[in-house]
């Protein structure tokens, strides 16, 4: 991936833009970006860093980044908000808690990560990493385990008991043998008992009850990432300061989306109290302001992308840049047009790279 990088380094702001993002604190501002650019920076100024994370204006623009992104970076993770007016009750299922925790799971597990997020998704409190990845159970074949001690973790975990696992998130008991599907895995395992040995363990398809291989081991995620068991706070604690790029793709507009999230939420909080759904003692979520989330980011090293340059507001920029980007259009299948252009762009000395499926 060199040759998407050298080109970069022939840029003055790179370089300096590179070595700012390194040390100090504030936002450090590029503007002049277009879409498709703007994961092309991403890449340039973060291939070496341990962590990567984007965060955009809502649930669409993070899934237009992460699909531009996803040519830099096949293995970037989508974390999506969570609906915070309807908190009591997921409308979806638990389909956003799957996709959250199979982030989460990459971010423990995995040595390089590249996370796209709305800002909503750093409002609502999640439990901390060390929390959660202590919450986890590994099931080792012909090691030994209590199944009361399986089933009441389980339960503490946020896990259904049902008579038969149909969906992430649910475990079932029929004598020497439980069934779990673990909250972020495509396929439920099925683990034996002889006695209080782990005889067998296997992951099998939920609709045919086959077999799909034999396990050695399995590791068992919360089916919630915030089980009220204390500790909770931000997702972005979850992203060490020193070894994180962070991106705000369009800070101007971020700003204006978080804002107008936690100006619903309140207003929710407040229909809520005076309608008698919610008493005097009931526990709520506290989310994260946007004031607060500005200030927690500023005091990191974030670089901001806009197409247009950013007023400063509530971020504190320490250094802007500006860039001149040309767009393409689409050719729609003509290569007479292509080959036109790839003439002209020659002709100026342009380096020109083609990139095809």
């Amino acid at each position: 991936m060199q040759t998407f990088i050298k080109p970069l380094t022939e840029l003055a702001e790179y370089e300096e833009l590179r070595g700012k993002m390194k040390k100090g604190k504030g936002v450090l501002a590029l503007s002049g970006c277009t879409e498709a650019q703007k994961a092309h920076m991403i890449y340039g100024l973060s291939y070496d860093a341990p962590n990567v994370l984007v965060v955009t204006e809502n649930d669409l623009t993070a899934r237009t980044v992460s699909g531009n992104l996803s040519f830099y970076y096949p293995d970037a993770g989508l974390y999506p908000a969570k609906d915070l007016l309807f908190y009591q009750a997921d409308i979806a299922g638990n389909l956003l808690d799957v996709q959250r925790m199979r982030v989460m799971k990459k971010l423990i597990e995995n040595e390089k990560n590249v996370v796209v997020l709305p800002a909503a998704a750093l409002m609502d409190p999640v439990m901390r990493r060390e929390a959660l990845s202590d919450m986890c159970i590994a099931f080792d074949r012909e090691d030994e385990t209590d199944l009361d001690w399986v089933k009441e973790s389980l339960v503490n975990m946020g896990y259904e008991r049902c008579a038969e696992v149909n969906l992430p998130g649910q475990f079932a008991v029929r004598g020497d043998i439980f069934d779990i599907w673990s909250l972020p895995e495509e396929h439920p395992y099925r683990i034996e008992l002889f006695g209080d040995e782990i005889d067998s363990i296997r992951a099998f398809d939920a609709e045919s009850q086959r077999s799909i291989e034999e396990l050695t081991r399995v590791k068992i995620y919360p089916a919630k990432d915030n089980t009220g068991s204390g500790g909770e706070g931000t997702f972005l604690n979850w992203f060490p300061a020193d070894t994180t790029a962070i991106f705000l793709d369009e800070p101007g507009h971020l700003t204006e989306a978080a804002g107008a999230v936690e100006k619903e939420y309140q207003e929710s909080v407040k229909n809520r109290i005076a309608s008698g759904q919610i008493k005097k003692g009931d526990k709520y979520p506290k989310i994260l302001g946007i004031g607060e989330l500005t200030a927690l980011l500023n005091l990191r090293r974030p670089v901001a992308l806009s197409s247009l340059e950013i007023r400063p507001g509530s971020w504190e920029i320490r250094a802007s840049y500006s860039q001149s980007v040309q767009g393409i259009a689409s050719y729609n299948g003509s290569f007479e047009l292509l080959e036109q252009d790839l003439a002209k762009y020659r002709k100026r000395g342009w380096r020109v790279l083609l990139v095809s499926p």
